[in-house]
Formats: C-alpha cells, structure tokens, sequence
C-alpha cells in the first residue's frame, strides 16, 4: 500500500465513524432510556434500510461471493427472484404482528404466544448463532488487511472489533444504523468503481464468452437430488427459507424494523431491500465471472479461496491510485456494520431474554432498573467484543470456504426459531408444549446433520480450473460430469454420511418440515390439557380474517331456523314464488 492508498482507507473509516456518533449524539445528550440505546428512534427509512441490508452483507460475503462463483458457478444467481418472493412475505405478514407488539426483544413473543421454553431456547439459539457468525465477520476483513496492508492479523481482529463495540457503547443503536447505512453505500460505491475498472480494456461480451467456456454461467440446474449443492430448487426453496430466517426471525433485523416511526415505514425498509440486495448480488456476481475472465488460463493455487478478489485487486487494478485503500474501506465498513449491529443485537436479546427473566424468576418479580439496564446496554458490547476475538482466532484453521460456513450457521440456528415464530403467527390451535417439542427437535436434528457434515469433511466438487501456466498440473474435468455440485465426503460413504450429504441450503427448510408436523402430533397430544384463547395481536392478519369468518359461519349454522316439512313442500315453494 502506498500513501493514497493509507490516505483514502483512514480518512473513509475515520469519516464514516465519526459521522455515525455525531448523528447518534447531535442535538442531545446520550440516551437515557435502554430502549433507545437497544433500538433507536427516529431514523430514516434510508437509513434503516442500508443498515438492515449491511447487517448480513459482511467481509465473509463482499470476499465469499465473487470467489463462489469463480469456483462453483453462477448459481447463486437464483436469490435474485427469492427477493422478491421473501421480502414481501416478511413486510406483509411477519412485520405487522411483531411491530404492534413493539418488543425489545422479538423473542418476548414467543413467551406470550407460547411458554418462556420456547423463548429461551430461541434467544440461546441466537446468541450463540450471532456469534459464531461474527466471528467468521471479523477474521475476514482482519485476514484482507494482513494480506494485502501487511497488518498483523491479531491487531486488525483487535481494531475491528474495538471500533464496532465502541459505535453500539457510545452512540447506542442509532449510531450503528447511522454508520452501517453509510457503510452499505461505501460497499455499493466500491464495488461499482472495482467493477468498472476490472472491465477496462474487456468487453461484456468477452467476460460472459469466457464464462460460458468455462462452465461458469450455470443458471438451469434442475437436478432433484438434495445433495446438490446449489440446483434450481435448492436455491428457490432453501434460500427463502434462509432469507425469511434472515429478515423475518432475526433479533438483528427485527431490531431496524422497530427504530421506524410508523408500520408503513417499517414495511418501505424491508421492500427497499430487495434492490439493494439484488444490486450487490449483480455486482458480486459481475466480479465473479471478471475474476474468472482473468484466471481463466492461469489458475493462482490459493491456501485460502477467500483471498482470491483482494489477490485480484493487488494484483491487476493496484495501479489505479486510491484502488486498494477504497477496497480495503469497503471490506473493513462490511466487516464494522455486521458487527455493530450484532452487538446491539446480543444487547438487547440477553438484557430482555436472559437477565430480566432471570431476575423476575429467582427473585419473585424483581425488576431491572432502567439506569441499570443503559448501563448494561453499554457494557454489553465490550463483553461481547472480548468473546468474538478469542472466537476469530479459531477461524484461521477453517478448510471450508467462508461464505457457506456463514450460510450454514444461519440455516443450522436460524432455522428451528422460524419454525417457532411459523408456528405462533399462522397455526392458532398450537399451543406452548406442542411448539417447544417441534422448536426442540428441529433444534436438534439440524445441528445433527450440520455436525455430522464437519465431522464427515463434506466438500463440494468444483468446476474445472486451468493451472497448466506452471503453478501446477492442469486439472482435467468434464464440465458435463453429473458429479458436479454434488457434496463428497473424504471418508466412509455409508447411508447416514448420504444424510450429512444434504445441500446447506435445505437446513432451513429441514427444520420447518421437522417442527411444524412435529407441533401439530404434539399438539393432538395434548390438546384436551391446553385449551387457552389466543391473542389475536398474536397472530397474522390473515388467519385473523379466516377465524372471524369460520366464527361467523359457524353462528349462522346455529341460528338459522329450521325448516318444517311442509315449508319443505316443493308445491308451496312454487306457489310463494308468485
């Protein structure tokens, strides 16, 4: 890195970061209450809505996605059109029951809806979801600066994560919104000057050209079997299952949502995600296939695949001045947003799920003071700041690329919770015991297979790269080989290895068919001991308007006379006719 380079990636992050505290802080002094430190009011629906997008586009994804499809394919492609199915669904039918409750916490719902079993073991899930994802967050724009600014690893893990603690610590919520939309814009601009510069002295024609010999435009994948990795139906089923475990179950998302002064404002921050979303999904997916015109030939052997785009970077466009400290920017604002927001997201679910229950249960109601609880709000990050960098450093020993890692804790974690919130928003016969047995086992059976696939060493098989330039032996392979996509194990394939077997991308979908029958046998079960009225606030407006309809046929049914035989008279009908 040159002077420019240092100049233009200190001056960005220090501009970005200042900028989201004096938001968070102008006008007023720090927030006294706790749900504004958790949550924060009055934000923009601009704001909100880039903050909610950056919330899972990290490093692992602005390094993950265009190395996936330089080695896999463009198959990922299909989370395109799963926007515009998903987000829809989360504004119209999950967002209205959770805004009118207006909880800190979006786990407390399950409490009311079903028993705090349920709540609890979703708000554990999360925790321990959330990090492990920031985890994998912040090693991957720490190894990025080690790599490309000669940055000790151990320091970029400590500055990243310190940074991000210190925006939730001070500015509270509202300076992580404030700083994640201003960092999902940095990430678009960036990511479009990099494309267009990768794009000098090529043509459009010439990347697709070169992807189509390759094997790498794969869009028409309709293989049934569910070891595919990434087929038509894998992608169209288990990516809306991901994307609504995402954004509509999901304490970190949830949390944006309620800093919105308005239902209707909420539903215009989700629906504004389907653009952005499908705009850097284009945009990785454009790099990808640039990352594959370039290599094509000449495959660099990397220890690691998620270092492949900033190689390129380095490597190709270093000579533009200012490109790689704009790069870097862009990895480090990826890698800051998706960890303020998980901090103020563990934040406020172990404040409401686990210290408030816990008092109120071993204290005959004690409640936590709400100085006390800002306090917390504060302290929290730094706790959780400490845990992610003991965590980061064992990522270094990962063999699988970053981006599945981080796909496969949200379909693993974020699964079973769907189910639950599934179970309470549309099924109104469910009751508590029936959706813990559901919530429980899907729990289960998930992390069963995701281990069973660590354990097994599941790896995906590639399409072909060329590495006949001198870095190795070329590989052959037939792009037609039925075996591509499809995930192998290094050991024994025995019949329960075919199960571990199963794309990532169902794992979501896995944990929904698991829970959801699961709940309703339980349920028959149980059902002569759990005969409680059900909130409707609790539940979808839908199945709202079809229980108001099945009550009101029903009192028709009772009331309506009933006709004698001779009113039955076919003559007399005839006659009152006229």
């Amino acid at each position: 890195m040159n002077t420019v380079d240092m100049a233009v990636l200190i001056g960005l992050i220090a501009f970005i970061s200042f900028y989201g505290l004096y938001k968070s802080l102008k006008g007023s002094k720090q927030s006294s209450s706790a749900n504004e430190v958790l949550h924060g009011t009055n934000v923009s629906i601009l704001s909100s809505a880039l903050s909610v997008c950056s919330g899972f586009l990290s490093a692992v994804s602005l390094l993950g996605f265009p190395a996936e499809i330089y080695y896999q394919g463009t198959m990922l492609y299909w989370y395109g059109p799963m926007y515009v199915v998903s987000f829809p669904l989360v504004a119209f039918l999950f967002l209205p029951v959770f805004y009118k409750l207006k909880l800190t916490s979006v786990y407390e719902y399950l409490e009311l809806r079903f028993n705090f079993g349920c709540r609890f073991m979703a708000s554990i899930t999360f925790c321990i979801q959330t990090l492990l994802y920031i985890s994998v967050a912040l090693y991957a724009p720490a190894l990025a600066l080690s790599a490309i600014a000669a940055i000790p690893l151990s320091i970029s893990v400590l500055v990243t994560a310190g940074l991000s603690a210190l925006y939730v610590s001070v500015g509270g919520a509202k300076a992580g919104i404030y700083t994640s939309s201003l960092q999902m814009a940095l990430i678009l601009i960036s990511m479009s000057v990099i494309f267009f510069i990768s794009m000098w002295g090529t043509s459009f024609s010439d990347v697709i050209s070169s992807a189509r010999q390759g094997g790498r435009l794969q869009f028409a994948d309709f293989r049934s079997d569910p070891r595919i990795r990434h087929s038509v139906w894998s992608l169209m089923i288990g990516g809306t299952g991901n994307i609504l475990s995402l954004f509509a179950a999901n304490q970190l998302s949830i949390q944006r949502y309620m800093a919105m002064p308005s239902l209707k404002s909420a539903q215009w921050v989700v629906l504004l995600n389907i653009p952005f979303n499908f705009l850097i999904l284009t945009t990785y997916v454009g790099i990808g296939l640039i990352l594959y015109r370039a290599y094509r030939f000449c495959d660099p052997i990397m220890q690691a695949r998620d270092r492949l785009f900033p190689y390129f970077v380095v490597e190709r466009i270093s000579a533009f001045p200012g490109i790689i400290g704009l790069f870097l920017a862009a990895i480090y604002s990826a890698g800051l947003s998706t960890l303020s927001a998980s901090y103020s997201a563990l934040g406020a679910v172990v404040i409401e799920d686990v210290i408030k229950q816990y008092m109120q249960k071993m204290y005959s109601g004690m409640e936590l003071k709400s100085d006390h609880a800002v306090v917390l709000a504060r302290l929290l990050p730094l706790v959780f700041c400490t845990l992610s960098i003991a965590l980061a450093y064992s990522c270094s020993v990962m063999e699988t690329m970053m981006l599945q890692i981080s796909l496969t804790i949200f379909g693993v974690a974020g699964g079973p919770v769907l189910s639950a919130f599934c179970l309470g928003i549309f099924f109104p016969y469910i009751k508590g015991v029936a959706a813990f047995i559901g919530q429980l086992v899907a729990t289960l059976v998930c992390f069963f297979i995701a281990g069973g696939a660590v354990v097994s060493h599941i790896r995906p098989v590639g399409l072909p790269l060329d590495r006949s330039c001198g870095f190795g032996n070329t590989t052959q392979f037939d792009i037609t080989d039925p075996s591509y996509g499809m995930v192998h194990p290094l050991r024994s394939d025995s019949w329960l290895v075919q199960v571990f077997r199963v794309s990532y991308q169902y794992y979501s979908i896995i944990a929904l068919l698991v829970a959801i029958p699961l709940a309703h046998i339980a349920q028959l079960l149980t059902r002569n001991r759990t005969d409680v009225p059900i909130n409707s606030d609790l539940l979808c407006a839908l199945v709202v308007r079809k229980q108001k309809r099945e009550e009101c046929c029903a009192v028709t049914r009772t009331t309506r006379p009933i006709a004698s035989a001779s009113e039955n008279d076919p003559l007399k009908i005839i006659d009152s006719a006229f």
